[in-house]
This record gives structure tokens, C-alpha cells and sequence, in this order.
């Protein structure tokens, strides 16, 4: 499937639980990545699974995805940073 060109710097992914949220920006960001475009993919889901199918540990600070150059991804814990001054 060939991804609609865009304009945008952001791209988000939004929808009820299971409806393919991680799969679908996982491969976007593999696609755009491939391209030559520098990627982050964020999770700010309290329950991400996104390090189990990346297979990679993921903490809060951009971890790079070995194989996919230019594809890096972090979880953001949404209620710690709401609590930041």
C-alpha cells in the first residue's frame, strides 16, 4: 500500500483500544524511515505495548530501532508528565 503524500510534520494515530493504533504508526514510520525521513514514534499510552512489537526496550528518551535507520521511539508516561512544573 503506498501511503497519501503529506505535508505535515506530525502524524497521530488515534482510536478506540485494538483498532491497530501501534501497528499502523510502526509501519509508517518503517516506510517513511526507509524514504530517508528521520522518525519518532510516541506512545503516550499508560499501557504501550510498542517496545514488545519494535522489540526493543523503551524508556522516555528516544531509543533507536536497530535495522530501521532514522527510526527511533519513546514511551511518554502521561500522568508523570502532566505532574511536570
Amino acid at each position: 500500500m503506498t501511503l497519501p503524500p503529506t505535508r505535515t510534520r506530525y502524524l497521530f494515530f488515534t482510536g478506540k483500544g485494538g483498532v491497530g493504533k501501534t501497528s499502523l504508526s510502526c509501519a509508517t514510520g518503517l516506510d517513511f524511515s526507509a524514504a530517508g525521513l528521520k522518525v519518532l514514534i510516541v506512545s503516550t499510552d499508560p499501557a504501550s505495548n510498542l517496545d514488545e512489537v519494535l522489540g526493543i526496550g523503551l524508556g522516555q528518551t528516544p531509543t533507536a530501532v536497530p535495522g530501521a535507520a532514522g527510526l527511533f521511539a519513546l514511551n511518554i508516561d502521561p500522568e508523570a508528565a502532566a505532574r511536570l512544573p
